[in-house]
Parts: C-alpha cells; sequence; structure tokens
C-alpha cells in the first residue's frame, strides 16, 4: 500500500484539496513549488537593466564583498514622485549597489521621501555629514564573514 506524502507544511491542506479537488493539477506540490521559486527569483532578482551595473565594492565605502541594490528613489515613494514631478519615469529604477551595513546606514539617515526628493544619486548621497562619517567609519572596518 503506498501513501501519498503529507502536504508540504508551508501550503495549507485546503489550497493542495482545492487544487486536486477541482482537477486543476494532479500534483498540487509540484505546482506550487514552482510558483512559489519562480516568485521568489523574481521578487529577489535586482532589476533587469541595471544588474549589468553591478560591481564587487560597495559604492559608498569601496569594500569589496556581497552588494545589494538601493534604489536610489525608494520604490515605496514611486507613485508620489511621478504625481509630485520630483523625477522622470526613467530615473525610478536607477538603482547603488551597497553592501548591507552602507545600505542600512543610508535608510537610517533619512525617510525614503527625503531619500526620493534629495538624495537620489550617490554623489548627493556623499555629499551629507553624516554619510561622509560613516563612509569614514566602515571603511576602516574588516568586512564580516
Amino acid at each position: 500500500m503506498t501513501t501519498a506524502p503529507p502536504p508540504p507544511p508551508d501550503f495549507p491542506p485546503y489550497l493542495l484539496e482545492e487544487l486536486t479537488g477541482y482537477n486543476l493539477t494532479d500534483s498540487p506540490e509540484r505546482i506550487l513549488r514552482e510558483v512559489v521559486e519562480e516568485y521568489i527569483g523574481a521578487a529577489s532578482a535586482p532589476p533587469p537593466v541595471w544588474s549589468k551595473t553591478r560591481t564587487t565594492e560597495c559604492e559608498i565605502c569601496d569594500r569589496e564583498g556581497n552588494v545589494t541594490y538601493h534604489h536610489l528613489i525608494p520604490r515605496s515613494v514611486h507613485k508620489k514622485v511621478l504625481k509630485r514631478g520630483w523625477h522622470q519615469e526613467w530615473r525610478l529604477n536607477v538603482v547603488a549597489w551597497l553592501c548591507r551595513p552602507c545600505h542600512s546606514a543610508v535608510h537610517r539617515c533619512a525617510s525614503n521621501e527625503e531619500l526620493a526628493r534629495e538624495y537620489y544619486t550617490v554623489e548627493k548621497l556623499l555629499e551629507r555629514e553624516d554619510i561622509q562619517k560613516w563612509r569614514n567609519y566602515i571603511s576602516k572596518q574588516r568586512k564580516r564573514s
């Protein structure tokens, strides 16, 4: 006697039953896994155009290592930026490649709206005294593994 494997713990059983009950698929776990994996890949991938600009060193502290992409105009304010005419649409997905500590420091220094209005380039960020002090400090620190 063969028993079906239990549903994956992260998918509610009713969802798997619905997919099977309506004959939408004979393998709901496989379908859901594919959808979730595709979503995670798309959600965590850098914007396609700007992925070509990826560097191996942080654009603020110049330390080499893993970098993350930082939308210079934060996504949470894109609608407001366009509505108020602060920037042209092409500028919305311009990114800077920052190490995690610098990325966090940028978001601590200003609100998303302020970043969008006033600090929408790496050069403008580097003009801030607090970012200059941060850069001076962090550039002397050993990178954590």
